[in-house]
């Protein structure tokens, strides 16, 4: 289920320091630019600002 890798896909992209790349093929896409797609149309952003957005220490 497309729900399922895209939420694996997004605990890699916080606890590992795998390329996206790699994270695609980890969770069953054949190609980073077909993940990037569906990731960016599930999550609102592309899996990089993901990283970068979830890696900033929380604001008080």
């Amino acid at each position: 289920m497309l729900s399922t890798r895209i939420t694996r896909a997004k605990e890699l992209l916080v606890l590992t320091d795998f390329s996206v790349c790699e994270i695609a093929h980890q969770v069953g896409f054949g190609d980073e630019s077909n993940f990037s797609t569906r990731f960016t149309a599930m999550v609102g952003q592309s899996p990089q600002q993901y990283r970068k957005s979830a890696m900033k220490p929380a604001e008080n």
